[in-house]
C-alpha cells in the first residue's frame, strides 16, 4: 500500500502551526498499520500558552461532567514520533489525583489559548454540566 504524504511546510512568522507531514500511518506504520489509520500527523507543537479539556458522560448518574485547566507548551527537547509536545501543567499530580480519583479518561482536547475559565462558565452555567476547573 502506498503512503500518502504531503509537506505542510515550516513554522509560519506568526508563531502559529507545525504541522511537517499528514497522510497515513506513523513514521514506521507499525503502531496499528497504516492500513488502519488516516489522518496521522507529524510535528512539533510551537510553544506557548495552552487550555486542555476533558468531558465525559456519568451514566449512572445521568449527567455529563468534565474538567478544564491551563497550562504552556514549551521548547523542551523530546525526540519521538507523531504530533508531539511538551507541556507544563501547574499541579500536575493534584490534576492526575482528580482524574483517577472522578473516573475520567486520560485524552484531553487541547487548543493554543487560555480559555479554560469560558470553556467551564459555558459548560457549567450555560449546559449544566458538572466542571473542574484545575488551578
Amino acid at each position: 500500500m502506498r503512503v500518502l504524504r504531503s509537506v505542510a511546510g515550516e513554522l509560519g512568522d506568526d508563531g502559529v502551526g507545525l504541522l511537517t507531514q499528514h497522510g497515513r500511518g506513523t513514521d514506521d506504520g507499525t503502531a496499528v498499520g497504516v492500513e488502519n489509520t488516516y489522518g496521522a500527523m507529524d510535528g512539533r507543537t510551537p510553544a506557548g500558552p495552552l487550555t486542555y479539556a476533558r468531558f465525559t458522560t456519568d451514566d449512572t448518574a445521568g449527567v455529563v461532567r468534565g474538567y478544564v485547566g491551563q497550562g504552556a507548551t514549551t521548547d523542551d527537547k523530546l525526540e519521538t514520533f507523531g504530533h508531539r509536545a511538551v507541556a507544563n501543567v501547574p499541579r500536575l499530580q493534584d490534576l492526575l489525583q482528580y482524574v483517577c480519583n472522578n473516573g475520567f479518561e486520560h485524552h484531553v482536547a487541547v487548543n493554543g489559548s487560555h480559555t479554560a475559565a469560558v470553556i467551564a462558565e459555558a459548560c457549567g452555567k450555560y449546559l449544566g454540566w458538572q466542571m473542574y476547573q484545575h488551578q
